[in-house]
């Protein structure tokens, strides 16, 4: 697996989890930015450098 699809699974199963706790009531809002913290600890900026760089390279740039 490659890193990106690694990052990309745990990323992707937190984002869905919290959107239904925040969508539910069960996260309050109040906690939004330590979900963003939570992300960032993940991989989040690296993953977005990945698929930057992929879309660059798709886009001759």
């Amino acid at each position: 697996m490659n890193e990106e699809a690694t990052l990309w699974t745990d990323i992707d199963t937190y984002i869905n989890e919290m959107r239904a706790r925040f969508i539910s009531g069960q996260e309050p809002l109040t906690n939004f930015d330590q979900y963003i913290t939570t992300l960032k600890s993940m991989g989040m900026d690296r993953l977005i450098e990945i698929r930057q760089l992929s879309l660059d390279k798709a886009l001759g740039k």
